[in-house]
């Protein structure tokens, strides 16, 4: 083995580590600086420590050796190839969350779409002072048999964009991502920012879901969601909570009524969601987060 290093038919580092495997060195070194100690502690005695310009060149040596096992770090790799990395896409829950912002935009369940008139083009035999394309072929001799028309009809749209409140309360966390996510599947459905919760309201932007950073107080209070929803006069939110929030008062129950926003609640499964029967506020489980995708 020893020889093949250095004819030219060579051996790879495989080839090299194989026989060792089998069998115990014991190597009688004299001296106390051996290339690469690895006594705990120690770093002044290693040459590799002691000299820069050595410890780059033996990194450059490394690097240079053929790839056995595909590991980060610097060296020149193997093969090119595509790699499939084990992601965790939690399919169903972002799903889930995307149904809710629709079914609370769009208006289905209890949320009437809204009338709007709509504007299309169309052609009528009757002359149409607007249509200079027609007028023109008069002007020439011609006789237009149709002219062009902008119509109006009535017709429904969406409710409108949905503001999202996120509970941030720490068993929430892992949660982050997975909303970023499905709201950016569904960005036309949702109002910017976000808001998180604790027994506060604060405003939450794309960079802080994606940065997982969060304020919070330690407590969650429904409470405070409500009085956000009426001071700024929100018409339609969707609440993404585990359920472990306080009651909401009386008082703020009667001025919801009056109010009538209309609000949804995505509860993790498995929670407790008995806050939302006096409000009378649906709710839509989450499923758990995909521990294998």
């Amino acid at each position: 083995m020893h020889r093949r290093l250095y004819d030219d038919q060579g051996a790879t580092t495989t080839e090299l580590f194989a026989p060792l495997d089998g069998i115990a060195i014991d190597l009688a070194v004299d001296g106390h600086r051996l290339l690469g100690d690895h006594r705990a502690g120690s770093t002044t005695g290693d040459p590799l420590h002691a000299d820069p310009d050595l410890h780059r060149e033996v990194q450059r040596i490394v690097a240079r050796w053929p790839m056995v096992e595909r590991r980060g770090g610097t060296d020149d790799g193997g093969p090119l190839e595509w790699v499939q990395n084990p992601l965790r896409k939690h399919a169903a829950a972002r799903q889930a969350i995307r149904a809710l912002l629709a079914r609370t935009a769009n208006g289905a369940d209890n949320g009437p779409w809204l009338p709007e008139t709509v504007t299309v083009p169309s052609l009528t035999p009757l002359p149409q002072g607007g249509d200079r394309r027609a007028q023109l072929q008069r002007l020439m001799g011609a006789t237009p048999l149709l002219w062009n028309i902008e119509a109006q009809h009535h017709a429904l749209q969406q409710a409108g964009q949905v503001a999202v409140y996120f509970d941030v309360s720490g068993s929430m966390a892992a949660w982050l991502q997975v909303l970023l996510q499905a709201v950016n599947e569904s960005a036309q459905l949702v109002r910017w920012p976000l808001y998180g919760f604790s027994t506060v309201v604060h405003p939450l932007t794309r960079r802080d879901l994606a940065a997982g950073r969060v304020r919070s107080d330690g407590g969650t209070d429904i409470a405070c969601v409500a009085e956000h929803l009426l001071q700024q006069r929100i018409r339609r939110a969707v609440i993404v909570t585990d359920g472990e929030v306080q009651r909401l008062t009386e008082g703020q129950l009667r001025r919801l009524r009056d109010a009538r926003p209309v609000v949804r609640v995505g509860l993790l499964d498995g929670c407790d969601g008995r806050f939302c029967a006096v409000p009378a506020w649906p709710v839509m489980r989450i499923p758990p987060l995909d521990r294998k995708r």
